[in-house]
């Protein structure tokens, strides 16, 4: 096969006969690729590889052989690039091979094979609502340059490296149709103005920095979908920005999950299987309005409340700080009272302030268990609503102890199987 060294742009107006070429483009300038007007003009091999070059393509591009980016960024300009069967699109593993596609284009078509090293970027710039290819990226940019939101599809590859939504000025992505399960490597990064709506699936972060947003960013967590922190790293800090999740989930023992200042928010469940999820360090303001499960540790905030709004389930440890855990169950249960809320789980839990004052709730404690206040307790209702507080099972007893003489207030409370510990009675009014 012969070897063509382009060293500039393309312009074929009439005829190239591609063989078994290999046309190499090894320009340090900003070049085009343009077939207009030609009549035979399709390529066999062609090779990329210059990281100062830029190549635009002016026209629709067909190959009978491979395309490789190894250096350099190639622009499809919104044309078409057409490969064949058995033939390979790839990326080198290198931070300076990248391709961007724009206008309404689409992903290169016909190719057997397609492989990105994880250090290379492919920007997907489309102004139509593209559904994005699944594929096993390195770098991917989500950037429309428009306002309509590109699609993730029903499955995409995991990602070696960034995930970028947004260019700082218009729409971002949106998992909602389809709600792949994938997971980043590297930074998941929603830019200015841009919105990523997550879908129903499981986005795994698996950086030790992993959600990045600047001004107007937002992070919509969709029904169903879960984002979970399973960092790389055997032990460290792990920073999770304070935002609104749907179900959020902490799995790596020896990394401390430091959740920064602000409000922090599960709308459904919140799970800690391995390592320690910090409320303490930046106090957070945290709700969670479906379970919370502890298997590792909850580290809860000194200076803002834990409200929980479902079942509290510790089978780990849950260190109080001194703080408060405020149970808000919401509305919903028969005759619209609130839904009943059990505190279970494995483990004997130490609360520091405990408060339940919704009217007409059911407040269940694990039978067998022992429940430690030591600050106080806030647990009333209404004459005609009374706060119930009973065992997980009739009959049998769950127990609480006080350690603070000055141990709190009840008021319309109806208590079921329930038994003291210790020297130190409740003395509260």
């Amino acid at each position: 096969s012969s070897s063509i060294l382009v060293s500039g742009s393309w312009d074929n107006n009439s005829v190239f006969n591609k063989g078994t070429s290999v046309v190499n483009f090894t320009s340090a300038a900003t070049d085009t690729i343009d077939s207009t007007g030609a009549t035979t003009s399709d390529f066999n091999n062609i090779i990329f590889n210059n990281s100062a070059g830029q190549w635009t393509l002016g026209s629709n591009l067909v190959l009978a052989g491979n395309l490789d980016i190894n250096n350099g960024t190639l622009k499809n300009g919104g044309y078409s690039i057409t490969g064949a069967s058995s033939q390979t699109f790839s990326m080198a593993n290198s931070s300076s091979a990248l391709f961007e596609m724009s206008g309404t284009s689409s992903y290169p078509a016909s190719f057997t094979t397609y492989t990105y090293g994880a250090n290379s970027t492919v920007s997907y710039l489309q102004t139509n609502g593209l559904t994005i290819t699944n594929a096993t990226y390195g770098n991917l940019n989500l950037k429309p340059a428009g306002s309509t939101p590109l699609v993730l599809p029903a499955s995409l590859g995991n990602i070696a490296g960034n995930l970028t939504i947004g260019d700082g000025t218009n729409a971002g992505a949106t998992g909602l149709a389809n709600s792949p399960d994938f997971s980043i490597a590297g930074i998941l990064t929603i830019a200015n103005e841009a919105t990523f709506a997550t879908g129903g699936g499981t986005i795994t972060l698996t950086n030790a920095n992993p959600i990045s947003m600047t001004g107007t960013a937002v992070l919509n967590a969709t029904a169903g979908n879960t984002i979970a922190f399973v960092p790389d790293q055997a032990s460290g800090n792990v920073t999770v920005p304070a935002k609104a999740y749907y179900n959020v989930r902490f799995n790596k023992a020896s990394n401390n999950f430091i959740v920064s200042g602000g409000t922090f928010v599960a709308n459904n469940n919140l799970t800690v299987i391995a390592g320690t999820l910090d409320l303490n360090t930046n106090d957070p303001v945290t709700t969670v309005h479906g379970i919370t499960t502890i298997g590792g540790t909850l580290d809860a905030s000194s200076a803002n409340p834990l409200t929980i709004k479902g079942h509290f389930i510790n089978d780990g440890t849950f260190n109080h700080n001194n703080g408060d855990v405020t149970i808000a169950p919401i509305p919903g249960g028969t005759n619209n009272l609130p839904t009943l809320i059990n505190i279970i789980g494995t483990s004997n839990t130490t609360f520091f302030n405990l408060t339940d004052t919704t009217i007409g709730h059911r407040l269940n404690f694990k039978a067998g268990n022992t429940y430690t206040i030591n600050g106080g307790i806030d647990f009333s209702g209404i004459p005609a609503l009374p706060l119930r507080i009973g065992s997980t099972i009739n009959g049998s007893q769950w127990f609480i102890t006080f350690s603070n003489t000055n141990n709190g207030t009840m008021s319309f409370v109806d208590i079921s199987d329930a038994g003291c510990t210790a020297s130190q009675p409740f003395s509260g009014t």
